[in-house]
């Protein structure tokens, strides 16, 4: 298979192991790169299928419509005993389904406690934060990913609302911290790695949602702090450089929000402790952004303690 193909394949299979619900990520995961392509063919047949048999339904059921209106009024009865279902009254369309439902009998409307997916994302999260925080991770962790089923489902519907991904990488992380604290660090590491995938490819579309931003920057500085305890100075460098890399860009955009500036500092300071040759130099950055904050009389009191150490270290060097 050409090269070309290959990284479009892989790309999709990034995507679908970001989005996509734990049974179709553990089917793609094992595919081959030209199974990946034909996988999506047949995905894509099959959607184009399913819109002309919607097509054909709405515009077969309206011709048929028009020549009952061109008949007597009269309908007797022995027609409603030949039909093969009761023909009933039209239930409203539901604006907040994810789906459109399919052309057939209508299904009564759910509460939207029980129905809506992101009534559900929303009580799966906060049944999860009191598990969490009873120390039941295990729990906790199995909670959160039915949180993500359904936040994956809204992406799924909304594939260009900004929102619903934010909501997948939440969903992931969640799982991911959990999982980190039930002793799984395996399941955690890749649940943080595909809300990475997730955000790097939102934050490529929207560089000026400081939201976005804000998140993938702290999904990077969560996975260089993790390759780093594990003595994986190499990706952890490449995660801190990136996220100094989105900060410098949104302190450049957000000048009033000094924020910024503070992820900068702890950026430089994760960098200086790799004990690097460029270590003092990454200090030294840290340094003067923690005393721009101090002058703007906006520093915390941890970060103020964090300039006073730096201090210290960069005098007696």
């Amino acid at each position: 298979m050409p090269e070309q193909l290959i990284t479009i394949a892989e790309n999709i299979r990034a995507q679908i192991l970001a989005l996509a619900p734990d049974s179709v990520r553990a089917l793609v995961e094992g595919l081959p790169p030209e199974g990946v392509l034909g996988a999506v063919a047949v995905v894509g047949l099959l959607l184009l299928w399913i819109i002309f048999s919607l097509l054909g339904a709405v515009f077969g059921g309206k011709k048929r419509r028009d020549e009952a209106e061109d008949q007597d009024d009269y309908i007797p009865e022995s027609r409603f005993e030949r039909s093969p279902e009761p023909v009933r009254d039209p239930a409203p369309q539901r604006t907040d389904s994810p789906r459109a439902d399919p052309p057939r009998a209508p299904q009564p409307v759910a509460p939207a406690a029980g129905g809506d997916p992101r009534a559900r994302y929303d009580d799966a999260i906060a049944r999860g934060d009191k598990l969490a925080q009873a120390n039941d991770h295990a729990a906790a962790a199995n909670t959160y990913r039915q949180a993500l089923d359904f936040a994956r489902q809204i992406a799924f519907s909304q594939p260009d609302a900004v929102d619903a991904q934010r909501m997948v990488a939440k969903a992931l992380h969640k799982v991911g911290d959990a999982s980190a604290r039930a002793g799984d660090g395996q399941v955690a590491r890749q649940h943080h790695e595909q809300a990475l995938v997730l955000l790097r490819r939102v934050y490529s579309n929207n560089t000026r949602d400081a939201g976005v931003a804000r998140e993938l920057a702290v999904t990077l500085e969560r996975l260089g702090a993790s390759a780093a305890a594990h003595g994986d100075r190499v990706s952890a460098r490449q995660a801190f450089e990136e996220e100094l890399r989105i900060a410098g860009a949104m302190a450049v955009q957000e000048t009033s929000d000094l924020s910024w500036v503070r992820f900068k500092a702890v950026v430089h300071i994760m960098l200086g402790n790799l004990n690097d040759p460029d270590s003092r130099a990454h200090y030294e950055q840290a340094r003067q952004l923690f005393e721009t904050l101090e002058r703007s009389g906006s520093i915390q009191s941890q970060d103020a303690q964090t300039l006073q150490q730096l201090r210290g270290v960069l005098g007696a060097a």
